[in-house]
């Protein structure tokens, strides 16, 4: 596999600027890895004999508790090479469990993805009426909807390209979405099957 970038958000509550609310939730910036650093942990990227040896998300879920601490994870990847980006949901609160979460749409994305839509359904219809004035009465809307989506064909594709090949970095836990126990990483087998861990963690 090609190395990853990863961009690490931890979700926070703080006094909110708008004076209707005391607090609000945010995302903050926690942790960057670099392309050239994913090779220390993750199994396969790389070197399977160099790093950590990540291979699930329950491993990976124990490795934010131990650097980052308790909490909720947006994680970002890019893989090098390829378009678009995928994003994990870590739901790391609990000390001896995690979950998967299923990120929801907001409305406004909701509103967007129907208008894009209801675009690619008139541009389908526009390649097949013959009548001139149908014809133009669906450039109309179609005008009409590229302005209110306020997007240029490229960027609609893109947007509709996006997160649909997902970044498939560790081996997900079914069933996905579901509390599961964190695994540990960094350990290797020796001889008479006795389990060691490898790497100090507080390296990272």
């Amino acid at each position: 596999m090609k190395p990853v970038l990863i961009r690490i958000n931890k979700k926070t509550v703080e006094s909110s600027p708008n004076l209707k609310y005391a607090y609000r939730i945010a995302f903050r910036f926690k942790k960057k890895i670099p392309y050239f650093e994913s090779e220390y942990l993750f199994r396969d990227i790389g070197d399977r004999n160099v790093g950590l040896g990540i291979v699930t998300d329950s491993q990976f879920a124990k490795w934010l508790i131990d650097n980052l601490g308790l909490g909720r994870y947006l994680v970002f990847l890019w893989r090098k090479g390829y378009e678009g980006f995928s994003v994990y949901y870590f739901d790391c609160e609990v000390p001896n469990k995690w979950r998967m979460i299923k990120k929801r749409k907001s409305k406004d994305r909701e509103n967007k993805e129907k208008e894009i839509r209801a675009l690619r359904r008139y541009e389908r219809e526009s390649k097949k009426v013959k009548n001139e004035e149908d014809k133009e009465e669906l450039k109309d809307k179609i005008s009409s909807l590229r302005d209110d989506i306020g997007f240029s064909d490229e960027i609609i594709k893109l947007e509709d390209g996006m997160n649909a090949r997902k970044i498939k970095l560790f081996q997900i836990t079914k069933p996905v979405y579901k509390y599961h126990e964190y695994e540990e990483y960094g350990q290797i087998k020796e001889e008479g099957g006795i389990t060691n861990t490898k790497y100090d963690t507080r390296l990272w």
